[in-house]
């Protein structure tokens, strides 16, 4: 039998290697709760003058403080820019992923955990001392600098999908640009077609009171208000697709649908000079999407560099401790795989044709930029010419007949057809100007998404609303 002074040792020894990892290793859980009834509460009492306390801070490097909101005079679009960082729901989202991958790379690159070996044997033969206890604690020490490149891969990615984040917050600030646009034309061609009503209204009252006195015919009477009641649906139409923009704004700012917010109408959008270079436009070199493309292909760098240091084995220190026929044995053992068959190529592979692959996203990414440019910048010339010619041509024209066919009326000549159809001109060219203009604001919109991109300033500050 084995001494009882050796036998606490055995004992001791057990015990402080299966405690140890247990008081400093574990973590205790504590589950989540979840309350909808108090986040819809908390959302329909949204507070917007106070969103700048909020936790969720855009990733752009532009976006290090957002300005005081004021809604006394309504919500302009370059406050609804800083809304839409803070506020909008896949922004919010992609930045919770991203803090995912940060809690990853942060604990990431950390030693293996060591393992415990514990053995008894008995031997069968008459002997005095027949029990062996052996045990042994095995150390993992990578000697190749694997656990740097786990966290350098760790950190690469975490990069690449941040760089992805800034790239969403871009283009969120790109299409709610796009919506406001929209919203700003639809809502100055509602108010055109309802002074457009009003002057029916009038023309309508005048022409009935003449053919109740026999001066005109009913027929020629009944063409405004057959006119009337076509314009009205069109009013309905007009407000109904209004409505229904706000709302696709309402839920990119991250709003609650009835939230009631006044916006600002604004139309015009102008390039930042700084954006051409000699005249001609220019790709920057840390635009977002090849910002992010870059970084992708940054990570598949740290992922192939990864793999291959993995080829090479970490060493294993075992010190171990027993007792055999009543003697302790200390000792130390040494253990290396050896990378003669395997030796990771199968990730090797998979890594290195990752990283092709990110180099050819890359590239192709940066083709279709430069065709986007290419088309963004033919709508622009092609609006900003059909807008000068509605401007220069059309709108006097049609000013021009209305005002002749006014003089026709002050002298007593009625025409209805006429009087009508200088009307409705008249609203047509100026809705057509709105739409224009909106066609240009697009188009501008889309030149920016690519030139504009890096050092985003609100656009009261730079970028520009005239």
């Amino acid at each position: 039998m084995i001494k009882d002074g050796k036998m606490k040792k055995i004992i001791a020894f057990h015990i402080f290697a299966i405690l140890l990892p247990l008081v400093f290793g574990c973590q205790t859980y504590r589950p989540m709760v979840v309350d909808l009834d108090r986040h819809l509460e908390g959302w329909q009492n949204l507070d917007l003058e106070e969103i700048c306390m909020d936790e969720a801070i855009p990733v752009g490097d532009a976006f290090d403080e957002a300005p005081s909101i004021v809604l006394e005079d309504g919500l302009s679009l370059e406050e609804a820019e800083w809304v839409i960082l803070f506020l909008n729901a896949d922004l919010r989202l992609a930045r919770s992923e991203l803090s995912v991958l940060q809690a990853s790379a942060e604990k990431s690159g950390i030693l293996d955990d060591p393992s415990i070996e514990l053995g008894f044997k008995k031997i069968s033969d008459p002997v005095d001392f027949p029990e062996i206890w052996e045990s042994a604690i095995g150390l993992p020490l990578p000697l190749f600098g694997r656990l740097k490149r786990e966290k350098e891969k760790a950190w690469a990615e975490y990069n690449a999908l941040e760089k992805q984040v800034a790239a969403s917050e871009w283009d969120a600030i790109i299409d709610l640009r796009s919506l406001w646009v929209a919203w700003s034309s639809l809502k100055g061609q509602t108010e055109l077609t309802e002074r457009y009503l009003a002057q029916l209204d009038d023309l309508h009252h005048s022409v009935a009171q003449l053919a109740l006195v026999g001066e005109l015919d009913s027929t020629e009477a009944r063409v405004f208000e057959i006119e009337h009641a076509q314009m009205q649906t069109e009013l309905i139409d007009l407000k109904t697709e209004t409505e229904l923009v706000r709302q696709e704004i309402l839920k990119a700012l991250g709003l609650h649908p009835e939230a009631n917010p006044e916006f600002k109408a604004r139309i015009s959008l102008f390039l930042n000079e700084d954006s051409q270079e000699g005249g001609h436009l220019k790709i920057p070199d840390n635009h977002p999407q090849l910002s992010r493309f870059n970084a992708e292909l940054e990570a598949a760098e740290k992922r192939l560099h990864l793999e291959i240091r993995r080829q090479y084995p970490d060493l294993i220190l075992s010190p171990s401790y027993g007792i055999e026929s009543d003697i302790e044995r200390r000792g130390i053992g040494l253990s290396l795989a050896l990378p003669l068959w395997n030796r990771n190529r199968q990730a090797i592979a998979e890594a290195t044709a990752d990283r092709d692959l990110a180099r050819r996203r890359l590239e192709s990414e940066y083709e279709d930029i430069v065709h986007q440019l290419y088309v963004a910048s033919e709508r622009l010339s092609a609006s900003q010419r059909m807008l000068e010619i509605m401007k220069d041509v059309t709108i006097p024209l049609a000013d021009l007949q209305f005002d002749e066919v006014r003089k026709l009326l002050e002298a007593g000549e009625i025409d209805v057809l006429l009087i009508k159809d200088a009307l409705a001109g008249s609203l047509r060219s100026k809705r057509e100007v709105l739409e224009m203009r909106a066609e240009e604001a697009n188009a501008i919109n889309a030149v920016q998404a690519i030139l504009e991109p890096t050092g985003w300033v609100p656009l009261e500050n730079g970028n520009g609303i005239k």
